[in-house]
Order: structure tokens, then sequence, then C-alpha cells
């Protein structure tokens, strides 16, 4: 069991993390590390472990991304970094405790996706800091708040999120 870091030119195994990886959810790179299920990290190259943690307690972390200094995960837990958290959460990088976001998500956020000043979140959830959001919402990098976007999702099995911006400008039209 483990994880390997494979060379995406010649697809040989360039690093291999021997640690027991059972039931595994999400593996996240963020700047030197690796990051596994949202509670624990490895250095990318030398694969030391990260004294880093930040504990999610309720649950467990589904997905995750890395933007800049901060970990954004989602799932079913009801706490992380210190702080009591429901499925979504920011998580300083440095100090592994969860920063003043919290979009507060009424159930399991199993999918996100951060582009421009948003996070996407698909789940179970019927609500976001108490605006109505079925299963989609986009929530402000800044302020945690769920933005006017409402598709109203009927279930979300998975989220897809372009690796460059995508124009949205004129899809209104083609409803």
């Amino acid at each position: 069991h483990g994880v390997a870091v494979v060379s995406r030119t010649t697809g040989d195994v360039v690093r291999w993390f021997p640690y027991n990886l059972d039931h595994l959810s999400s593996v996240v790179m963020g700047g030197d590390y690796v990051y596994l299920d949202g509670s624990r990290a490895f250095h990318k190259v030398t694969a030391e472990p990260k004294a880093w943690d930040p504990q999610p307690g309720g649950g467990r972390v589904f997905t995750a991304a890395v933007v800049g200094n901060t970990f954004y995960v989602g799932g079913s837990f009801t706490s992380i970094g210190g702080q009591p958290r429901n499925g979504l959460a920011a998580i300083d990088l440095d100090t592994a405790q969860a920063t003043d976001w919290d979009p507060n998500p009424s159930i399991a956020v199993r999918a996100l996706g951060v582009a421009d000043s948003m996070v996407y979140a698909g789940g179970d959830f019927s609500w976001a800091n108490g605006v109505e959001r079925s299963h989609l919402a986009a929530v402000d990098l800044a302020t945690g708040r769920p933005t006017s976007w409402n598709p109203n999702a009927r279930g979300l099995p998975s989220l897809a999120m372009p690796s460059t911006p995508v124009d949205t400008s004129d899809m209104s039209a083609a409803r």
C-alpha cells in the first residue's frame, strides 16, 4: 500500500510513499507537500512526514484543493483545525488551524473545485450558510457566503473543474 509520484514524461516511479493508505479518499499536492485525507502530509521529495494534522472530527475528508497557503477541504466532518466546521473548511497550511472562512453547508460536501474567487462545492447539502442551495453552491473565497449562482441540482455524482477559465457569459442562452 502506498502512493507513488510518477513522471509525466517517462511513466517511471520517481518517489514511493510506503505508508498504509487503506481507505484513502483524497490526495492533494500543495507546495512541497502531498496531503492525504486532509490529516496527513509528506514532503514530495523526501517522503518525510510533516508535523501537520488539522484533526477532522465527526466524519471524514472526501475532497480537497490547495490555493496558495490555504487547504480547502470538503467532507462529512463537524470539526477541523480546532474549530467547529460542517463539511467545508479552509485550513492554514502552516498551522493546520481553520481560518475564519465558514460556508457551513447543511451536510456533507463530496466534491469541490476552486476557480477565480469561488469555491464550487457539490454534495448532499440543501443549504450553505443559511441560503438554500440544492447539492451545488458557489461560495465566495473571501467571505464564505454563497453567491447568487444556484443551479438547483437534483444530485451530484461528481464535479469537474476546468484547468483554464471558461467564459460562461453566453451559457444562459443555451438552456
